[in-house]
């Protein structure tokens, strides 16, 4: 996992808001096993692959004059639990952080790469619930044709395809506008506290030193 992938309460570096940074509070002092940590996310996919490898051999051993209708959905169901489960995860504790955070508690927000990792998550997330859906179709068509796929009746990945992806299109979409909240509260404090600074007469003064500061400092 790169820094993209953390978000606040993981470790500190990467994702504290600039103008604090060592300050934040919370954006560091958590343990590397915090409820927000990659390894609790890691579980549901943890578990798709246990399940995954009993009902592989239990599907695949079996002989094929002997096989029913549907014996593909269990391990189909188990193999998206493995490929979506960390992402869905991860996205619901991106989610998570987002609701938890306090722009003036923190000081600030933090970086946009940070702010929007979930969005791979999110599009990863839709993924998987869109091919359990298609499986899903091929299984109503497959019990329609009268033949045995394995996929049959289709009904139940259909559901969980559509719940699936639209849970993460939702999360991701929800975690971007709340971020977005923030993005803005910060933007109206630090506008309210230059007007505070300008509106003493030593205070436009510093205000002007610092400006010309910056702008004379990559010349420099």
């Amino acid at each position: 996992m790169d820094d993209s992938d953390r978000i606040p309460g993981d470790s500190a570096d990467g994702v504290r808001p600039a103008r604090a940074r060592g300050r934040a509070k919370g954006a560091g002092t958590g343990a590397r096993v915090g409820p927000l940590s990659p390894v609790w996310a890691a579980v549901p996919s943890v578990v798709g692959l246990v399940l995954a490898i009993p009902a592989a051999v239990e599907a695949f051993g079996t002989a094929a004059d002997a096989r029913g209708p549907g014996y593909l959905v269990p391990l189909l169901f188990y193999l998206a639990l493995l490929a979506g489960g960390y992402s869905l995860g991860r996205l619901a504790q991106m989610s998570l952080a987002a609701a938890r955070w306090d722009v003036e508690a923190q000081d600030g927000v933090p970086s946009r790469r940070v702010m929007g990792a979930h969005s791979m998550h999110a599009t990863w997330v839709a993924g998987v619930g869109g091919s359990l859906l298609l499986m899903g179709a091929l299984g109503m068509w497959s019990a329609l044709d009268g033949g045995i796929s394995g996929l049959e009746p289709g009904f139940s990945m259909i559901v969980a395809g559509a719940v699936t992806g639209l849970l993460g299109m939702a999360l991701g979409r929800w975690t971007t506008d709340r971020w977005q909240q923030h993005v803005e509260h910060d933007e109206r404090l630090q506008k309210q506290a230059r007007e505070r600074r300008l509106s003493d007469p030593l205070g436009r003064i510093r205000e002007a030193s610092r400006d010309s500061r910056q702008d004379s400092g990559p010349s420099s």
